[in-house]
């Protein structure tokens, strides 16, 4: 009986496992829009706490004004809708409806302020203010397609 021996000498001419193969070159890593949703739902969460107005001396958050009293509960309603909107995200159910309400949330408090107060916001607003604004636009748009 002949025995059948391999030497190292000898290759094949294809890998034997296409899994392993290396390519060179640009790669594309593809987000799904679910774990979009809830990154930049989770963005929101922490612009909330972050400054979003310059008054006087001191730098007020979302979470300052929300100890202003009972029209300030609407600014509850942004970290909350933001945390169900990662959390449906993260689920891949129902993150569409959930990441649109938060993402519109930051508007509708942006629109209160301008109603309410009745000064030039724009002038006062800290830049986590404006990235809540940008984050909300990108959330609503993400979350609708």
């Amino acid at each position: 009986m002949s025995e059948l021996s391999t030497s190292p000498s000898q290759k094949s001419s294809h890998p034997t496992n296409p899994s392993t193969t290396v390519t060179e070159g640009p790669q594309s890593v593809t987000l799904k829009r679910p774990y979009l949703v809830s990154v930049l739902s989770a963005g929101l969460i922490i612009c909330f706490a972050l400054p979003w107005m310059r008054l006087l001396f001191f730098r007020a958050s979302g979470f300052d004004f929300q100890k202003e009293g009972e029209a300030a509960l609407l600014l509850w309603a942004m970290p909350i809708l933001a945390t169900m909107a990662c959390l449906a995200g993260l689920t891949g159910k129902q993150y569409q409806i959930l990441g649109q309400l938060a993402g519109a949330t930051p508007f509708v408090i942006f629109g209160y302020g301008l109603y309410r107060f009745k000064v030039d916001l724009f002038q006062a607003l800290e830049p986590s203010a404006w990235i809540a604004l940008t984050l909300g636009l990108a959330l609503f748009i993400s979350a609708r397609r």
